[in-house]
């Protein structure tokens, strides 16, 4: 069987990382999240009529049916959503003679890092910080409005207090000044 992603060959140890042993003793491969489309070939080892085998195929978490193929020997996917699938194979020879066992490979297809555990996470964690600092500002201008407006009526107040002393030294020397007046001219 040959596996092909983003229509390049995959061999065991090459540079993409994907394969780390044979294909045939491989029971889970992992895609990052660029590597979305994923073709893999087909084949049983019966020499003599190899070219009339049927397969059936199902994409676990894509396919919801079993697909038989007489004829096409690649299975292609594009466009994979990031999860887990997996791929479960089972083959005909050319007397119509199903094999039982099915034949599994699990596909992971990674998430973008922006859409990781650690990503949303730390997203997240962004966001309570700026409405915590949002509402911090908002909290710290309304003591401070409070602490102005608090000062303001005091000043008011200290005014007002201002206002009274005045107008009762102003009326005590009223008065003492109609009496004193009173008694002032009648002395002269």
């Amino acid at each position: 069987a040959r596996i092909l992603v983003q229509n390049k060959e995959v061999r065991p140890y090459d540079e993409s990382g994907i394969l780390t042993d044979h294909i045939l003793n491989t029971r889970k491969i992992k895609l990052n999240s660029h590597q979305q489309g994923i073709t893999i070939e087909l084949f049983v080892p019966n020499y003599p009529a190899g070219q009339h085998n049927i397969f059936s195929y199902q994409l676990e978490g894509f396919d919801d049916e079993w697909i038989v193929s007489n004829d096409q020997r690649q299975v292609t996917y594009t466009n994979l959503n990031p999860g887990t699938y997996t791929f479960k194979v089972k083959a005909a020879n050319n007397d119509g003679k199903w094999n039982e066992e099915i034949t599994e490979l699990e596909i992971v297809v990674l998430p973008p890092w922006w859409r990781t555990w650690w990503a949303v996470l730390l997203f997240s964690g962004a966001a309570g910080y700026g409405v915590w600092f949002v509402l911090r500002f908002l909290n710290q201008r309304r003591l401070m409005n409070d602490q102005l407006e608090k000062e303001r009526h005091e000043k008011e107040k200290m005014e007002e207090m201002n206002q009274m002393k005045t107008r009762f030294f102003i009326n005590i020397s009223h008065e003492f000044r109609t009496p004193l007046t009173l008694i002032l001219s009648p002395l002269q």
